[in-house]
């Protein structure tokens, strides 16, 4: 990312990342205590940030966060809405968009945001106790059950496939 990136941007991508993903995955409390703890930090340079909330911070969040902005920023950088229509922004000039060139982007970062929420969500599930007791589905469509019922899944592929030349 450069630095002469609209901060406005990165702020409002920020925020709706902190509204809609990270409260969802914390839940009330632990967002609160977090939120208390930066701002405590903010207030206090030599304030000291509880151990835990550190580590959740530095080793889950930030990755979570960083992660979350690069996946949703490039449309809001990259496309304008006008009176004409939607344009793509460039150095030089505004141009009517062509479909899909920005999802090779987006589908780069999908991965590694859901791979980092993935981990967000069970470290809160298993260190804290506390968040969200469920984890949502990812965008890849994917659904893994806690149990793998292993004869099920066996059944299922010998009437599908068959005996393959057993």
């Amino acid at each position: 990312m450069e630095e002469n990136l609209e901060s406005k941007l990165i702020k409002i991508t920020l925020k709706e990342l902190q509204d809609l993903e990270l409260y969802q995955i914390l839940g009330e409390k632990l967002y609160n205590e977090v939120e208390e703890e930066i701002k405590n930090k903010i207030a206090d340079p030599n304030y000291i940030i509880d151990s835990e909330i550190a580590v959740l911070l530095n080793r889950y969040i930030k990755d979570f966060l960083v992660y979350g902005v690069l996946l949703n920023i490039p449309t809001s950088l990259n496309y304008k809405f006008t009176n004409k229509g939607v344009k793509n922004i460039t150095d030089a000039n505004s141009t009517a968009i062509i479909g899909g060139e920005i999802e090779n982007v987006k589908r780069y970062y999908r991965a590694k945001f859901d791979s980092y929420r993935l981990r967000l969500m069970v470290f809160v599930k298993t260190s804290c106790g506390v968040g969200n007791t469920s984890i949502a589905p990812y965008s890849t469509g994917w659904y893994l059950p806690n149990r793998v019922n292993a004869q099920k899944i066996v059944t299922a592929r010998a009437n599908k496939l068959g005996r393959r030349g057993f």
